[in-house]
C-alpha cells in the first residue's frame, strides 16, 4: 500500500514526528541506515547513523544483539530484550527483527523496538519482594526445591515461558538419567538425548511407537501392570527394574521410576519417567581383563624401550626392546638390580649416576621430570641418542615409576644436517642483499622526483606496466587498505578482486577496449571496489597511457566519490524507509481521531482479520463492538482520556478484542497522543500477545510437572556463574540454582549454597587435581560440552559429570555418585589379582574346564601333582584323560555339565570325591576332588580343585587300626572298671559288718567295765575312733560310687541353710579354736531352701572342713551368699594357703590329695581325697555347679557353689 494517505499527509512523518520509540533499518553489517529522529534527539549520544546496532547497547547486552540479529539472518524474524544508551543512561527495549528487500532488492534488517523500562521496574520491584520471601521460607522443608523452579505469574510474558520451557527441556536434553513420555496406549511422545543413546534407536524409530516394541513378553506384561497400578492409584512407581532389548538385540537392564501426567483439567493423559542403565556392574570383569590384555601386549610389542622401576629404584621390569637398544646388556641380568647399578654399565658412569640420581629423587619428591636426552655407546661402538620420558604408575594401592626410552639417533642426525644448511644459507642471503643495495641505490634518486609530485596530489595514482603495478601513492594505499609494496606485488586477477562483483565485469571490457586501441573506450568512469578491511568504496577514474622507463605504461588516477554516493542512495530510498516501516511491521499500527480509524497497517489488518475497506469504513460503535464485552467499558474511558491530552495516563493498556472469524486474542496497546489536523488523536501500536496468556498457562503446568521430575530425578543439579580473573582465566564459579539431589550426593545443604562460590563452600577446591574450576570454567566460556568421570578430594567421592553452557558464561552440571562402582571396579581389579596369586599360588591343583569338558588353565600344583606339563594337559577333554579324572569322578563333572545346560540355579557343587589314581610315574595316590561353577568373563566354567590326600589316607587306616585295638582296649577296661566297682562294693559290706561288731563290742567294753585303769581306756577309745574313721572312709566310698553311677537319692524338703551351717561350724569347733580362726557367717537366718538335709550338710562340712584344714593360725573365714534370680550362690573364702592354676585344674577328681604344710593336722590326717569330690557330685545332683578361685600360693583361696532357689 502507498505510504501517503487521502487525507495529505505522511504515515511516515507522523511516526517520524511522533513515535518516541526507535524503528532501525540496518544493512547486512549491522550498520545503522535508518534511525527515527526522536530518538536521535533523546540520545545525546546519538547524533549519526554512523556506527553499528551493537554500540548503542549495553556493554553485558552487545553479545546478545549480535545473536539477535544473527537468528533474524537465519529465521526472518525474532525477539530480544536488549538495553539501549540514551543519554547518559540505559533504558530496556523489546527488538522485533524482521528481514526484507528495497527495491534494489537487497536485503535488509527491520527493527522494531518497545520501551518497557516501567514493566523491568516492576519486575526488580517484584525480585526485592521474593528476595524478601526467600529469607522467610529458606528453612522451610515443604518449597526447599520449589526456589530452582519458582517462577513469577505476575510477570510472566511469552518471551519467559518460552525460556523456561527450553531452559528446563535444556536440562532434560543433557542429563545422565534417560527421560521419557507415552501416552495412554503406550506410544512415545517425547525422550530425551540419553535416552536415544541408552537404547540405541533413532528419535524416528521411537517416537509415537509403542515401548513394548523394545521388550520381551515377560517385560511387556511386568512394566504395562506398572503403568496401570500408577493409572489406578494415581501414584508414582518407583525405583523398579527391568530388561529390554537395545537395538542390535544387546540386552541392558535399567531402573526406572514412573509417573502419572495430566492435562491443566486434571485429566489422564499419559505417562512420564526417568530411566538409568545398571547393566554395566555385571560386565567390569570383562573390561579389566581385556585392559590388562591389552596393557601387556602393548609393553611386549612396543618399539621403546619400557622399564618398571619401584619407588627404591628397584627395576621390576622391561620390555623386549630393551635387548635391542641395550645389546650388551640383556634384561635378565637388568631386573631386580637398583637402576644405579644399571648406569654403573653405561659409558661415563661418573656422569650419568649423579645426574639421574638427583632426577630420580626430585621425581619421587613429586616434582615433574621434563623429557631427558643423552648419548650413550653400544657394544658394537655404535653411538646412540637416548630421549626419557618418566611418569607414575598405581597397581593397587602400589605407586611404580614407568620409564620410556626412544631411540632418537636419527632425529639427532637430522637436526644436524639441517643445523649445517642453514648456515649455509644465510652466507648465500648475505652476498645476495649486498647486491641489492646497489641497484636499490640507483633506483632511489629518481624516483624521489615523481614521489614528492604524486605523493602531494588529492588523487590516488597508480603507473601500470606489463600488467604490474610499478608505483602507487599514498592516498591509493589507504583507499585500498595495502601497503606500496604489497598493492606492487598484486597480480592483475588479484587487483580486478578489488572491484566490486557487479562492477567487474564492465571496468574489465573498458580495459580490454583500450589495451586494443579501440576508439570507443571511456577514459573517465565510475565503479566501486572492496578495500582490505571490506569496506565498499566508490572511485571516479582516469586513465591515460605514458612513457614511464622508455617504455608505454598506463597512468591510472582516482577520485574517492564513495560520500557523494552514499548521500545520493540515502536520498532515494528515505521514502522507501518510511514505507517499508509500516508496510512490513510485526506491530499493528493505527491512528485514531473522532472516534473513526483514519489509518490502519497490514499487521493491524492481520490481528483482527477485517480487511482494509472494512476497518476505515468503521463507525465508533463498530470500533468499540470489536473490544470485548468484559473490557469493553474500560478501554472506552480510557481512549476518551487519551484523545482529551491527558498525559497522566499511562501509554500502555491491555485489552482483548474479537476478531472477525470470533477469535478472542489478547492485545497489548501502546499508544501516544498526537496533534493531528490541529486537533488530537491517538498512535497507537498493536501487539497481540494472545500467546503470552497460552505461554503462562503452559508454563504452571510445566512447572508442575519439571518440579515433580526435578524433585525425583537421581542426578544431581547445579547451575552456576563462572567467575574469572582480569586475563578472562576462570577462578571461581558461584552456585544460582541446585536441585535436592545435589544435597543428597554431596552431603552439602542447598541453603548454604545458593549465591556462594565453590572456594567458599570447598576451600582447597581450587587445589583439587580434578580442576572441577578450570573444567567447568571452560564449559561456561566456550561452551563446549563435559563428559567426565572424576574423583573429588574434599568430598571424598566420585562422580560421574556432565556440563553444559546455556549461555556463555554460565554452565549447568547434572552428575550422579558412582563411588560405590568405582570401589567395585577398584575391589573387583584387587580381587582379579588375589585370585591370580591364589591360583598360581595355592598348595592344591586347580584346573578349569568349559562346559564341553575342555581343560583351559591349572595351576603349577596340578602339573606337579599329575607329573604332566601343562601344555600337555590344557585344551584336551578330561574324558580322554583318564589318569587325570578317573572314572569314579566322571559322573560328577556331567552332572555340573547338565545342570549348566539346562539353565538350573548357579554355583552347582558336587560333593568331595576320594579316589585312587596313578600319577605319570603310575604311582598311586590318593585324591579329594570338588567341582563347582565359576563365571569368568560371562562364560560359565567347571573349577575343579584337586587335593592329595595320600598321606591322609594312608594315615586314616592307621587310625582305624589303632581305634580297632583301643576299642578292645576299652572293653576290657570298663569289665576291670565293674569288677573294681563290685569289689569295693562287697568289701565295704564285708568290711562294714565287722566294724559294726568291734565298735559295739569296745563300746560294751567302756560301758560295763567300770574299774578299767587310764591306759586301757584311751587305747580302748583310739580303738573306737579308728572304728569310726574306717566307716567314714567306707561311707565315701559308697556315696562315690553312687555320684558315678548317677544313683544319688535326695529326700528334699524346706530346710533351713543357716542352721545347716552353724550345725556343720559346731561339728568343726575343736579345730577352729585350736588354731583361733576367725569365722564369719554373713547368711540370713531366714533363708530356706529344698533341699536334702544330709547330702548338703555333708557338703557344707567337707568344704568347711577343707578351709579350716589350709587356713593358718590366726587366719579368716568368710562365709557368704548372693541370692540371684533363680539361684542361691554360695561363697566360702579363707586365707590360707592358696591354690595354683595346676592344683585348681585336678582338685575336684578322685583321691586328689593337696601336698601342702598344714598346721595341726598330722599325715595321718591329710584325708582320703575324696571330700571335695563327693562335695561337687552332691551339689550338682542338687542342680548346682561348684568351682574355686585362688590368685596363687598363699593368697587364700574362694569355693562358690549355686543350688536352685526351687
Amino acid at each position: 500500500m502507498a505510504s501517503t494517505t487521502n487525507f495529505g499527509y505522511t504515515i511516515g512523518d507522523v511516526l517520524k514526528q511522533y513515535l518516541d520509540d526507535p524503528i532501525f533499518i540496518l544493512n547486512k553489517e549491522y550498520e545503522f541506515e535508518y534511525i527515527t529522529e526522536n530518538f536521535l534527539l533523546k540520545n545525546l549520544d546519538l547524533n549519526t547513523l554512523e556506527g553499528k546496532m551493537p554500540d548503542i547497547l549495553h556493554p553485558k547486552d552487545s553479545q546478545r544483539g549480535v545473536e539477535f540479529l544473527q537468528k533474524v539472518s537465519k529465521f526472518g524474524q525474532a525477539v530480544e530484550t536488549l538495553r539501549v544508551r540514551y543519554g547518559d543512561n540505559f533504558r530496556f527495549l523489546e527488538f522485533k527483527g524482521r528481514l526484507f528487500k528495497n527495491e534494489a532488492q537487497e536485503t535488509k534488517y527491520l527493527i522494531i523496538t518497545r520501551d518497557i523500562t516501567e514493566f523491568k521496574k516492576k519486575e526488580e520491584d517484584w525480585d526485592k519482594k521474593e528476595e524478601d520471601l526467600k529469607k522467610l521460607t529458606e528453612n522451610m522443608q515443604e518449597i526447599r526445591f520449589w526456589k530452582l523452579l519458582l517462577t513469577k505469574d505476575e510477570k510472566t510474558s511469552f518471551q519467559k515461558s518460552v525460556a523456561f520451557e527450553k531452559k528446563y527441556r535444556q536440562i532434560i536434553d543433557n542429563i545422565k538419567e534417560a527421560y521419557f513420555e507415552v501416552d495412554l496406549e503406550g506410544n512415545f511422545t517425547y525422550i530425551n538425548k540419553s535416552f536415544i543413546q541408552m537404547t540405541g534407536y533413532s528419535l524416528n524409530e521411537l517416537m509415537n511407537k509403542d515401548y513394548s516394541q523394545i521388550m520381551d513378553d515377560e517385560n511387556k506384561t511386568k512394566v504395562f501392570e506398572i503403568f496401570n497400578l500408577v493409572y489406578k492409584s494415581g501414584l508414582p512407581q518407583e525405583y523398579f527394574q527391568f530388561e529390554f532389548k537395545k537395538k542390535g538385540n544387546t540386552k541392558v537392564i535399567v531402573e526406572t521410576s514412573v509417573y502419572l501426567n495430566k492435562d491443566t483439567y486434571g485429566k489422564k493423559i499419559g505417562f512420564y519417567g526417568i530411566t538409568r542403565d545398571i547393566t554395566q556392574r555385571s560386565i567390569l570383569e570383562h573390561k579389566f581383563k581385556q585392559s590388562e590384555e591389552k596393557y601387556r601386549h602393548l609393553f611386549e610389542r612396543s618399539p621403546y624401550a619400557i622399564w618398571i622401576v619401584d619407588l627404591k629404584g628397584v627395576l621390576i621390569d622391561c620390555n623386549p626392546t630393551t635387548d635391542i637398544m641395550f645389546s650388551k646388556y640383556k634384561r635378565g641380568n637388568l631386573v631386580g638390580k637398583n637402576f644405579i647399578e644399571v648406569l654403573g654399565m653405561l659409558e661415563r658412569p661418573e656422569y650419568f649416576i649423579p645426574f639421574f640420581k638427583s632426577k630420580f629423587e626430585s621425581f619421587i619428591q613429586g616434582k615433574p621430570m621434563k623429557a631427558l636426552e643423552f648419548k650413550m655407546t653400544r657394544a658394537d661402538g655404535i653411538e646412540k641418542w637416548i630421549n626419557i620420558t618418566s611418569s607414575k604408575i598405581k597397581l593397587g594401592d602400589k605407586t611404580l615409576i614407568q620409564v620410556i626410552m626412544q631411540d632418537i639417533t636419527e632425529k639427532k642426525i637430522a637436526d644436524l644436517k639441517l643445523q649445517r644448511s642453514e648456515e649455509e644459507l644465510k652466507i648465500l642471503n648475505k652476498e645476495l642483499e649486498e647486491k641489492v643495495q646497489e641497484r636499490t641505490k640507483e633506483l632511489r634518486e629518481s624516483e624521489e622526483k615523481f614521489r614528492t609530485i604524486a605523493e602531494s596530489s588529492l588523487m590516488g595514482i597508480a603507473i601500470i606496466q606489463d600488467n604490474k603495478i610499478k608505483y602507487v601513492n599514498e592516498l591509493l594505499t589507504n583507499l585500498t587498505g595495502y601497503t606500496a609494496d604489497e598493492t606492487k606485488e598484486l597480480s592483475p586477477a588479484k587487483v580486478f578482486e578489488f572491484i566490486h562483483p557487479e562492477d567487474r565485469n564492465w571496468v574489465v571490457e573498458q580495459l580490454k577496449k583500450k589495451q586494443s586501441g579501440s576508439s570507443d573506450y571511456i577514459i573517465n568512469y565510475q565503479y566501486r571496489i572492496i578495500n582490505n578491511s571490506g569496506e565498499i568504496r566508490w572511485l571516479d577514474n582516469f586513465s591515460k597511457t605514458i612513457e614511464y622507463m622508455g617504455k608505454p605504461a598506463d597512468l591510472v588516477t582516482v577520485l574517492d566519490i564513495t560520500d557523494r554516493k552514499k548521500a545520493e542512495q540515502k536520498l532515494k530510498e528515505s521514502e522507501e524507509k518510511f514505507r517499508t516501516i509500516t508496510e512490513h511491521s510485526t506491530i499493528g499500527i493505527v491512528i485514531i481521531q473522532d472516534g473513526k480509524i483514519n489509518y490502519v497497517n497490514n499487521a493491524m489488518l492481520a490481528i483482527n482479520e477485517y480487511t482494509m475497506d472494512e476497518m476505515m469504513e468503521w463507525s465508533p460503535k463498530e470500533l468499540l463492538n470489536n473490544i470485548h464485552p468484559e473490557d469493553r467499558k474500560q478501554a472506552i474511558e480510557y481512549l476518551k482520556d487519551r484523545q482529551t491530552g491527558d498525559s497522566a495516563l499511562p501509554s500502555y493498556s491491555s485489552y482483548r478484542t474479537i476478531t472477525k472469524s470470533g477469535k478472542i486474542k489478547w492485545i497489548d496497546s501502546y499508544s501516544k497522543t498526537i496533534t493531528y489536523l490541529g486537533r488530537f488523536a491517538d498512535l497507537a501500536l498493536i501487539t497481540d500477545v494472545t500467546d503470552q496468556n497460552l505461554a503462562k498457562q503452559a508454563l504452571k503446568e510445566s512447572e508442575e510437572k519439571y518440579r515433580l521430575l526435578f524433585e525425583n530425578m537421581n542426578s544431581g543439579f547445579a547451575y552456576h556463574e563462572v567467575l574469572v580473573d582480569d586475563n578472562g582465566k576462570p577462578i571461581d564459579y558461584r552456585f544460582i540454582e541446585a536441585n535436592s539431589q545435589y544435597e543428597k550426593l554431596t552431603g552439602l545443604k542447598v541453603s548454604d549454597l545458593i549465591g556462594r562460590t565453590v572456594t567458599e563452600i570447598l576451600p582447597g577446591i581450587e587445589n583439587d587435581p580434578a580442576d572441577w574450576i578450570g573444567k567447568f570454567g571452560n564449559v561456561g566460556l566456550t561452551g563446549l560440552p563435559l563428559n567426565v568421570e572424576d574423583y573429588s578430594e574434599p568430598l571424598d567421592r566420585w562422580y560421574n559429570v556432565s556440563g553444559y553452557s546455556p549461555k556463555k558464561g554460565f554452565f549447568a552440571a547434572t552428575f550422579s555418585d558412582i563411588t560405590d562402582r568405582k570401589r567395585a571396579e577398584k575391589k573387583l581389579k584387587e580381587s582379579e589379582e588375589k585370585y591370580r596369586h591364589l591360583f598360581e599360588n595355592a598348595p592344591f591343583s586347580i584346573a578349569l574346564l568349559n562346559n564341553e569338558g575342555k581343560i583351559i588353565d591349572m595351576n603349577p600344583k596340578t602339573t606337579e601333582l599329575f607329573g604332566y606339563k601343562k601344555d600337555d594337559l590344557v585344551d584336551k577333554n578330561y574324558l580322554t584323560l583318564s589318569n587325570l579324572f578317573p572314572k569314579e569322578t566322571i559322573p560328577g563333572l556331567r552332572l555340573v555339565q547338565d545342570l549348566m545346560s539346562k539353565g538350573e540355579p548357579s554355583n552347582p557343587i558336587t560333593k568331595p570325591q576320594i579316589t585312587k589314581i596313578y600319577n605319570k610315574d603310575k604311582k598311586a595316590m590318593w585324591v579329594a576332588s570338588e567341582l563347582s561353577t565359576i563365571n569368568i568373563g560371562g562364560e560359565l566354567m567347571i573349577l575343579a580343585i584337586i587335593q592329595d590326600i595320600t598321606e591322609k589316607k594312608l594315615a586314616e587306616e592307621k587310625l582305624k587300626e589303632s581305634e580297632r585295638i583301643l576299642r578292645q582296649q576299652y572293653i576290657e577296661l570298663k569289665e576291670l572298671d565293674r569288677l573294681k566297682t563290685d569289689f569295693i562294693s562287697i568289701a565295704a559290706h564285708d568290711l562294714k559288718t565287722p566294724l559294726i561288731s568291734v565298735g559295739g563290742y569296745v563300746d560294751l567294753i567302756l560301758l560295763r567295765e567300770k574299774g578299767l585303769n587310764e591306759g586301757i581306756k584311751e587305747d580302748l577309745n583310739r580303738v573306737l575312733n579308728n572304728v569310726h574313721r574306717l566307716d567314714r572312709y567306707i561311707n565315701r566310698l559308697l556315696d562315690v560310687m553312687k555320684i558315678e553311677a548317677k544313683k544319688v537319692e535326695l529326700v528334699k524338703r524346706e530346710e533351713n541353710i543357716h542352721t545347716i551351717i552353724v550345725d556343720c561350724l559346731s561339728d568343726l569347733e575343736f579345730q577352729v579354736s585350736q588354731k583361733n580362726l576367725t569365722v564369719n557367717v554373713d547368711i540370713s537366718k531366714n533363708l530356706n531352701i529344698r533341699v536334702d538335709h544330709f547330702r548338703i550338710s555333708q557338703a557344707f562340712l567337707n568344704l568347711l572342713s577343707n578351709a579350716v584344714k589350709f587356713t593358718p593360725k590366726n587366719g579368716k573365714i568368710d562365709i557368704s551368699i548372693v541370692e540371684q534370680e533363680k539361684n542361691v550362690l554360695f561363697k566360702i573364702k579363707d586365707n590360707g594357703k592358696g591354690l595354683t592354676t595346676e592344683e585348681i585344674q585336678k582338685l575336684f577328681g578322685k583321691f586328689v590329695t593337696i601336698e601342702q604344710g598344714v598346721d595341726g593336722y598330722s599325715t595321718m590326717d591329710q584325708g582320703s581325697g575324696l571330700g571335695l569330690y563327693i562335695a561337687r557330685g552332691f551339689i550338682e545332683a542338687h542342680g548346682g555347679k561348684i568351682w574355686v578361685e585362688s590368685k596363687g600360693r598363699d593368697l587364700g583361696a574362694e569355693f562358690s557353689f549355686t543350688l536352685p532357689k526351687q
